[in-house]
């Protein structure tokens, strides 16, 4: 007789990281289309000439990629920030206080180098939400070049957490059997 699997009950956190994790596809090409929109070479300077144009549908481009970018951090930032919580959960003794991004390269989840650049796209996208005027065609041209270039392999560690996490949350007596240790 085979063995019977054992069902695996999510948690409201990791409901909410698979929901993330899985529009992170969608909004990364949404991303990519955008900068397409505004040109090719897609540099500081189309995105410039696309903020100053008359045309209301250039401004409009440039208000697709502003969101786009906003939206993808967004994305990356809440699934990794509730699989952390996931993992804490299940007594991993991942990383705690501080900055999202500062916590993720503790937990390995991303490398110190992906650390700074995406500070720097966390700053764009609070210059978006806050300030927008001092946001430069140059650092917005900026994130979405790193978002572009780090988004699938976030992603695939990411996902990887996700799956480690299943592995332990379905066997508890094992916990550290799949590399998260449990909290003593």
């Amino acid at each position: 007789m085979a063995a019977r699997r054992r069902r695996v009950r999510r948690t409201t956190n990791r409901k909410s990281a698979d929901d993330q994790l899985a529009a992170i596809p969608a909004c990364h090409a949404d991303l990519v289309y955008a900068a397409a929109r505004l040109g090719e070479p897609f540099d500081a300077s189309s995105v410039a000439a696309a903020m100053a144009s008359s045309d209301p549908a250039r401004r409009v481009d440039v208000g697709a990629l502003e969101r786009q970018t906003e939206k993808l951090i967004n994305h990356l930032t809440e699934a990794g920030e509730r699989l952390l919580a996931e993992a804490r959960r299940l007594g991993h003794p991942a990383a705690g206080a501080g900055k999202s991004m500062d916590r993720f390269a503790e937990a390995g989840i991303i490398s110190r180098g992906q650390r700074d650049r995406l500070v720097q796209v966390i700053d764009v996208r609070n210059l978006l939400q806050h300030d927008y005027l001092r946001l430069s065609p140059d650092r917005l041209v900026a994130a979405v070049e790193i978002l572009r270039a780090e988004t699938h392999a976030i992603v695939r560690v990411l996902a990887d957490l996700a799956i480690e996490l299943d592995c332990i949350q379905s066997r508890p007596s094992r916990r550290g059997a799949a590399g998260l240790s449990p909290e003593r």
